[in-house]
């Protein structure tokens, strides 16, 4: 990985000031830190900052290890894996060895099963949550039904991410067209508490599909029960607090990340594909991990960057894997997931090798 010298690639800033070229409003932070641009390096997965210990899955012969397309992974405590796979609409659940556990949910459009499985999450009792088109529904560890509820959202696009929180509550992706917000909160008991978070269209005169792909974003929840999302575009990471106060900025110079171009098709209108922040993860020592599918109109699965955030919102480290690979979670000892679909789709486990990634001030 390639890391970042503090003193002349970061300007840590107390003021709106430096956003203002990416932003037509003002923004309401504690803290803005603009990260300068910082290429990253470029390798193989197999020739990476990351050592792979686990592998899960066959392109044929064994219905229990064979993938569709993996959509999102969650890891419990102890270190029991949830894969959910939107292309046979199911969760798979294996060990910390990698072992075949059991299956959740199936296709169907019934309470229960899946028709357009995007995302999961478990909470610190084990409830299982998985985002389905409008709905989230909830299942227990064993992988029986318990209920499903839709948010009341008024959204563009379907919701595109899901966490938890220290307070039960539960955290949704989605662009509200109308409050003009991106992130809700529901509690326990399906209520809604609060809707949060500007989408970066805010303010610009854009047609809704332009404005619908770039508000969509990421969230996770931290170490300290702080939400952390990433705006799809343009390089965006943002940190709130347990109240919902927005408390961290994060920006950073690229040349990766382009808006979204509009070309007219046979009286219509199409967005051609840009790179876009596709995860943002935190991990268990206050770090954020944002990763950034790289694409382009000529090719879809250029490759997946991979940009290491300190607790403060400095950029410590870039790397880029080539290929069809993306990064999809993080567990509780900060062990990568990585979905590698360059061929049969596959799992991987993995940690970064800690002498490549020491962090240069120390």
């Amino acid at each position: 990985m390639h890391r970042s010298p503090i003193n002349d690639m970061t300007i840590k800033a107390m003021v709106i000031v430096a956003a203002a070229t990416l932003y037509p409003r003002s923004i309401d932070a504690q803290e803005i830190i603009r990260n300068g641009a910082l290429s990253p390096q470029v390798n193989r997965l197999e020739d990476s900052s990351f050592d792979i210990d686990i592998s899960i899955g066959v392109e044929a012969d064994d219905d229990r290890y064979m993938f569709g397309a993996i959509a999102d992974v969650c890891i419990v405590k102890d270190g029991c894996i949830f894969v959910l796979d939107r292309g046979f609409k199911r969760v798979q659940v294996y060990g910390p060895d990698g072992s075949y556990l059991n299956t959740i949910g199936r296709a169907g459009p019934g309470p229960g099963e899946f028709q357009y499985p995007a995302a999961i999450a478990l909470d610190d009792t084990d409830l299982l949550y998985v985002l389905d088109r409008y709905d989230i529904i909830i299942y227990n560890r064993k992988g029986e039904y318990l209920s499903q509820f839709r948010p009341e959202i008024k959204g563009a696009g379907m919701p595109r991410s899901i966490a938890i929180d220290f307070s039960e509550n539960i955290i949704i992706t989605r662009y509200d067209v109308f409050d003009e917000t991106v992130i809700h909160a529901y509690d326990k008991h399906h209520r809604k508490i609060i809707d949060f978070g500007d989408p970066y269209s805010k303010g610009l005169e854009d047609d809704a599909g332009v404005q619908s792909m770039v508000a969509g974003g990421q969230v996770s929840v931290d170490s300290k029960g702080r939400i952390v999302y990433s705006q799809a575009l343009p390089y965006e990471i943002r940190r709130y607090d347990q109240n919902f106060a927005l408390e961290l900025l994060i920006l950073r110079d690229n040349d990766f990340m382009s808006p979204p171009i509009k070309e007219d098709v046979g009286g219509g209108m199409r967005v051609l594909p840009t790179s876009f922040s596709r995860k943002v993860l935190s991990l268990p020592d206050g770090r954020i991990a944002n990763v950034v599918k790289i694409r382009s109109e000529e090719n879809p699965a250029i490759g997946t960057l991979i940009d290491i955030f300190s607790d403060e919102g400095l950029l410590l480290t870039s790397e880029q894997l080539e290929g069809d690979v993306h990064i999809a979670a993080v567990d509780a000892i900060g062990r990568f997931y990585i979905i590698d679909s360059r061929e049969s789709v596959k799992l991987l486990r993995a940690s970064l090798n800690e002498q490549q990634y020491e962090e240069v001030w120390r």
